[in-house]
């Protein structure tokens, strides 16, 4: 098996973790719902994600990210990116129980979502 060494910085912190290479999460699309109406549609690429807002406050924004994942056990993975307004999400997606814990970091003030996920894809739409 092939594996993946990364230095993940976490608040502050910097450790090594050794990730099998697995690309499991890499051509989903979920959609992620969280409490009070907010729906999200993510497809996971190679190398970025691209969000959209299909329901709720957001509806209608859409952006495409960079981002960085681990496996942390088999079907739950660690994912997290910088949205263009300095936006910061940790998302602990766990695809066996179809449940999403997000962090979500913002200059003035921080908040901590648990969604449902529903597998929309397993392949990439776009390769181009």
């Amino acid at each position: 098996m092939k594996f993946l060494v990364k230095c993940i910085p976490l608040f502050m912190l910097t450790f090594t973790a050794v990730v099998w290479a697995d690309s499991t999460l890499i051509g989903k699309t979920l959609e992620i719902k969280y409490p009070g109406g907010y729906v999200y549609e993510v497809t996971y690429k190679p190398n970025t994600l691209i969000w959209k807002a299909t329901s709720g406050p957001e509806l209608g924004r859409t952006e495409e990210n960079k981002y960085d994942w681990i496996k942390v056990k088999e079907g739950s993975y660690l994912v997290r990116w910088r949205e263009s307004d300095g936006v910061i999400v940790h998302s602990l997606i766990n695809l066996k129980e179809k449940t999403v814990f997000s962090s979500i970091l913002q200059a003035e003030f921080y908040d901590y979502l648990l969604g449902t996920i529903t597998i929309l894809t397993n392949e990439i739409k776009n390769k181009g």
